[in-house]
């Protein structure tokens, strides 16, 4: 099987469905919520942890079973379910145009999950198309040590730059470079060892102070972020 990676942004102006229990529906539940999804579960007898979080509010809870009709509004449904109710999903969303995903199913899914990486905005998505998950599980364990949340960080850092990089440098190619000057600079470095005032000093260096200013007090929140034995 050949895939087109594409990522499904918006989530939370959509309705994502989660058809089945287990602790594979409850990976499927939390990942979505990872990504701001409006997510309904549909389970007669769901995990106490999915129980906990349709008290709190955290996601909508149908208690039953799949019924055909349950999918009206949906911009997606991964299935954890097995036996008929696949074929019964499966039919609803092809009727309706809807994403559908079933586990280790990939005769009833129009698109697939890989194995994922969350750092802020730093989404790494990992997939052999099917040919063996356990390698991009594998593959995921030893990515994960090499984005830590130093990205996170320094993403945050550039996500405050866009706008005044953008408005106060008029040039292209200027802010081109510049943004490569962050990007190989040791601001990953810094960040990595919680060095945030030196962090932001550096920004500063390479954009200038006015553009930097758009960063005022994040060294000092990110410091009091940092708990006092780390």
């Amino acid at each position: 099987m050949t895939s087109y990676p594409v990522y499904i942004t918006n989530l939370d102006e959509q309705r994502a469905f989660v058809v089945g229990s287990g602790p594979a529906a409850e990976r499927k539940v939390e990942g979505l919520l990872d990504a701001d999804a409006r997510v309904t579960l549909i389970a007669p007898d769901p995990p106490a942890t999915l129980r906990e979080w349709a008290h709190d509010g955290r996601i909508d809870w149908v208690e039953r079973s799949y019924e055909p009709g349950d999918l009206e509004g949906a911009a997606l449904v991964i299935v954890t379910a097995s036996g008929a109710v696949v074929d019964e999903v499966w039919a609803e969303a092809q009727e309706r145009n809807v994403l559908v995903n079933t586990t280790g199913d990939d005769e009833h899914s129009t698109f697939a999950n890989g194995a994922c990486i969350r750092r802020g905005p730093l989404v790494v998505s990992i997939s052999t198309s099917g040919a063996a998950p356990t390698v991009s599980v594998r593959l995921r364990e030893q990515m994960a040590d090499r984005f830590g949340p130093e990205y996170e960080a320094f993403l945050e850092m550039m996500d405050a730059l866009r706008e005044p990089m953008q408005a106060q440098v008029d040039d292209f190619e200027t802010r081109r470079d510049r943004w490569y000057q962050l990007v190989d600079s040791d601001l990953l470095d810094l960040l990595r060892n919680e060095r945030y005032a030196e962090a932001q000093t550096r920004v500063q260096s390479i954009v200038g102070a006015d553009v930097a200013a758009a960063l005022d007090g994040w060294a000092e929140e990110r410091d009091e972020a940092v708990p006092a034995d780390s």
